[in-house]
């Protein structure tokens, strides 16, 4: 069975938002630079820069927050080619146009004589300032090597640093304490230098065993002009060969070229794509700006597609009314996941048959998301009264790995908005689409609570605190697999009612129960407490008929015997331990802000020696007992929850 996730994208928006980072605005950040390049990313990890086989070129961004600045390279070739570099600056005009790196003018060896840091006295330099059209902001930086074949399409080692002046010494490289052969990304350290970043790292690791622990920081959008967060990509023995990492808002693109919507989940290449979105830094970006205030999520609400109620009918095969329109609004630019809890448990997992999960990109302002109405395979929801729970999101950031075989004990993706106290997050993924095999790790998906990364100081565990998969070797499950894991920061929810009926258009989800007593205080023993149900019909085109409504007396009342009636036109009542009323007509609507009603009541007095609380529910049924609901008192809050004096 294929479960799949439905989605919405509004791509331009965002686009929008990511574009606007910060360059208008002074950082106050140290401008000393540390060495940013094969250090960080690990000896064997080659860097794709020329096309060969597909693989994808990584061209390197360099941030420069003030002309004058110095751009100082190196770069190497492990078969002994030719390297050139090209720079463009944000003006989109070369400044360096395919200069050949020499000796003395910043060749370095190849990575078999990899020094403690890949850093000569001798830096090919560009000073930023030096062309009539240089302004701060990004520069692009790309390499060419004289033989286009696998060896002649990569570089290591490489190095790429931020000076203030041209004679300038650079930052040493940061302590690896433990001689792994990778920086040690130590949050202690008094640095906010990160400059060199791209939106795909695309590497040649030299073989599946030649595993990285590279640390990657992802600046994301916070959904508000001057708000973004931080993630720290944490990689723990991630081994791919030939791989690529990047990442986005919602994982692959969906629906994919059969069809089939898969935002959020691992899936096969074949027949997916993905686009990627966001900068991968290889220390905390120095134009890094701390999140905001929690996004806002307002008058969350659902129609079907005539617009008349929440009411919808996609069993009866009728082309009338079967789907709908979830409506929100956002105060940003950020995510959504729209959850319909399809089989009335309480739990939200969109991995089961039922439940729901609508997802994409949320715009500031009004929303719109379509729902056909149908369940995870594809045939409509079971009639009944559902809830739905929408999720505003903001610096939502999924992990997309291109043709990784294995990662053990896995990737943590931790909240880095403060470089100095890195803190624990919450990931999600469904590796569910992947075809299983006798290398896959034990967790194949974390609905619908997630896991969590631990602590920084935590190592990488294996079904603990880590996403995990594959093996040595292209029969790994992740071969040709787009592997998705993602995180989001501070969220907002609401809640409403969707009704799927199947062969009446009465609506009587917005029905409510409330309790009243005649004391001044707090009820006391021999007081009697009057419950007031109100059938609610919204629909204008038809009486809810066959009404039935049950209410179990509370426990710590007793009944009032007689006391319950109702102003229905038909009806029969049975009240007792199960107060009951059958039977029931609630009329039609006369227009929207007219809808037809039926009250029901009954008494009860309080017993001797209550406790401090006095709850109760009311269910209704119709449709023949095919559609029930709840009434909690409450209908801003539509929850099975109860009313309680």
């Amino acid at each position: 069975m294929r479960l799949f996730q439905r989605s919405l994208h509004h791509r331009a928006g965002y686009l929008e938002i990511a574009a606007m980072l910060v360059f208008g605005l002074v950082v106050a950040f140290s401008t000393d630079v540390r060495a940013e390049g094969t250090y960080q990313t690990g000896a064997d990890q080659d860097l794709f820069v020329d096309d060969h086989d597909n693989r994808s070129v990584t061209e390197l961004k360099v941030d420069i927050l003030a002309l004058g600045e110095v751009i100082n390279i190196v770069a190497g070739n492990n078969a002994g080619n030719t390297v050139s570099v090209t720079i463009t600056n944000p003006d989109g005009e070369v400044v360096v146009n395919d200069e050949n790196l020499t000796n003395g003018n910043g060749v370095i060896g190849g990575s078999d004589d990899l020094p403690e840091c890949p850093i000569t006295d001798a830096p090919f330099q560009y000073v930023t300032g030096d062309d009539a059209t240089d302004t701060v902001g990004v520069y692009l930086i790309t390499f060419d090597v004289s033989q286009n074949d696998l060896n002649g399409s990569t570089i290591d080692p490489f190095d790429i640093t931020v000076t203030a002046a041209t004679d300038d010494a650079v930052f040493p490289c940061a302590e690896d304490a433990d001689g792994d052969g990778f920086i040690d990304q130590n949050p202690t350290q008094t640095y906010y230098g990160g400059r060199l970043h791209t939106n795909v790292w695309s590497f040649n690791g030299n073989g599946y065993e030649n595993t990285t622990d590279a640390d990657f920081y992802v600046l994301v959008p916070g959904g508000r002009d001057g708000e973004n967060y931080t993630w720290m990509l944490d990689l723990t023995g991630l081994g791919g060969y030939y791989y690529e990492i990047a990442g986005n808002i919602t994982g692959v693109n969906s629906p994919n070229d059969d069809g089939v919507e898969v935002a959020g989940f691992s899936v096969p290449m074949d027949a997916n794509s993905y686009d990627p979105l966001f900068e991968l830094y290889l220390a905390h970006p120095s134009v890094a700006l701390p999140p905001g205030e929690p996004p806002v999520v307002s008058n969350f609400r659902f129609y079907d597609d005539d617009a008349e109620d929440n009411s919808i009918s996609p069993g009866n095969q009728d082309t009338v009314q079967d789907a709908g329109d979830f409506i929100f609004e956002s105060d940003i630019a950020g995510t959504y996941a729209i959850f319909i809890d399809g089989d009335d448990d309480g739990i939200y997992d969109p991995t089961t048959i039922d439940d729901i999960l609508l997802s994409g990109e949320a715009q500031a302002g009004e929303n719109t998301v379509y729902f056909d109405g149908n369940d995870n395979t594809g045939n409509p929801m079971q009639v009944g009264v559902h809830l739905a729970m929408i999720s505003l999101r903001a610096g939502e950031y999924h992990f997309v790995g291109t043709d990784i075989e294995y990662c053990s004990p896995g990737i943590r993706i931790l909240d880095a908005n403060d470089p100095l106290n890195i803190l624990p997050a919450t990931m999600f993924w469904n590796d569910t689409l992947l075809a299983p095999n006798t290398t896959s790790f034990a967790i194949t998906e974390t609905y619908p609570d997630g896991l969590s990364t631990g602590e920084y100081t935590d190592a990488a565990e294996v079904g603990v605190n880590a996403h995990s998969w594959g093996a040595y070797d292209s029969n790994s499950e992740g071969n040709d697999v787009y592997i998705d894991t993602y995180v989001f920061g501070k969220s907002d929810t609401s809640t409403l009612e969707v009704v799927v009926t199947d062969d009446s258009d009465a609506n009587l989800s917005s029905s409510t129960m409330t309790v009243t007593y005649d004391g001044a205080d707090t009820p006391r023993p021999g007081d009697t407490l009057t419950y007031t149900i109100t059938l609610i019909n919204t629909s204008t085109t038809a009486a809810a008929t066959d009404v039935s409504l049950s209410d179990a007396i509370p426990v710590g009342t007793t009944y009032v015997d007689g006391s319950m009636i109702t102003d229905s036109s038909t009806g029969s009542l049975t009240p007792g331990d199960a107060t009951m009323a059958t039977d029931l007509t609630v009329p039609m609507a006369t227009d929207s802000n007219t809808p037809g009603i039926a009250i029901v009541t009954f008494e009860v007095t309080v017993d001797p020696g209550l406790g401090r609380t006095i709850s109760t529910q009311s269910t209704f049924a119709y449709d023949s007992g095919q559609v029930t609901g709840l009434t909690d008192g409450d209908i801003s809050t539509p929850e099975p929850d109860t009313t309680d004096i």
